[in-house]
């Protein structure tokens, strides 16, 4: 029965409640001395994606996904990448499609469960590295692809993925896309929506004329906006149908590696959906914890110290438990 016990993060003083622990530590925190290599791969349908590394000649390797509207120079990324490559792994921190500073080839870039180009990745570690172990992070909608990528892929999935792990992840995407638009979360919507406008400027310089951009620069709120440019750009038939099928909470009963998935009882984006605990109770490998405090990617515990509770829990969950 892999439901955790629940661990207590005792916060800062400055804190208090599940939304400060999200905004303050996404506001203040730097992680230093963190110099990515960046590389570019081709992809099979002619478009790139582009990965940051960190190499030390290691022969485990950390994937890391982030979250929505971020990329792989976020500070959450960086401090993963760091604790993990300071204990004996490299790191390939991608940037989904259109995320990495610079627009993607296509028209469509990515939405929340699009689990090929992480397949694409790891293949592409297996292909042309002599690595001996692949582990895979997930943050945020980052932790959705993870955790529907290793259960829809349990069949197939690369023997060298040995473990993964998902931290504040809206498992049920169409629960979490509706809380998202509704009372104080308005606060994270309306930033992300205007961070997807202004993506979408780009695309429409690129292809004038080739979409109803209009129409989607005039959506009222972000659960608009996905309506007006994921589902029709990659032919989702309708909103529901594309946040139910690509939500990771569809895929949890087949994952077939050892996985956990942390979030936050306070975590703002998130819905009681989103503490699977009956499938973790059900499973053999997938593990749920659900942690007091900690926010939405928070996890602070002081301020002034550069490593966070994640992750040294990332780091425990990789070298044992």
């Amino acid at each position: 029965m892999p439901l955790l016990p629940s661990p207590l993060i005792i916060p800062p003083a400055t804190q208090p409640n599940g939304h400060l622990q999200t905004i303050i530590p996404n506001l203040r925190r730097k992680v230093l001395g963190v110099d990515f290599v960046r590389t570019r791969i081709d992809t099979w349908d002619n478009d790139f994606l582009d990965i940051d590394w960190l190499k030390g000649g290691y022969k485990k390797i950390a994937v890391i996904t982030h979250g929505l509207a971020g990329n792989s120079r976020a500070e959450y990324v960086k401090g993963i990448a760091k604790v993990l490559h300071g204990k004996g792994y490299d790191i390939a921190a991608w940037n989904m499609r259109g995320c990495s500073g610079e627009p993607n080839k296509l028209l469509h870039s990515f939405h929340g469960g699009k689990t090929d180009d992480l397949h694409f990745i790891i293949e592409h570690l297996s292909n042309f590295y002599d690595y001996e172990e692949v582990v895979l992070v997930g943050i945020s909608m980052g932790g959705n692809i993870t955790l529907k990528y290793v259960g829809e892929y349990a069949d197939k999935l690369p023997a060298l993925v040995k473990k993964a792990f998902a931290a504040s992840v809206p498992v049920d995407m169409l629960g979490c896309s509706l809380h998202l638009i509704k009372g104080w979360n308005l606060i994270y919507s309306r930033r992300y929506l205007n961070q997807y406008k202004d993506m979408l400027r780009l695309k429409e310089k690129m292809f004038p004329g080739k979409f109803n951009f209009k129409h989607a620069y005039e959506a009222a709120d972000l659960h608009q906006f996905v309506d007006r440019v994921t589902v029709p750009m990659f032919h989702f038939g309708t909103i529901e149908h594309y946040l139910e099928t690509q939500s990771a909470l569809k895929y949890l009963d087949k994952i077939s590696i050892p996985t956990l998935l942390v979030n936050a009882d306070n975590d703002p984006f998130l819905t009681d959906t989103c503490f699977p605990k009956e499938h973790a109770a059900l499973s053999e490998h997938f593990y749920l914890e659900i942690v007091h405090n900690g926010g939405h990617v928070g996890f602070e515990e002081k301020e002034t110290v550069e490593v966070n509770w994640l992750e040294k829990r990332i780091l425990s969950w990789f070298n044992g438990f």
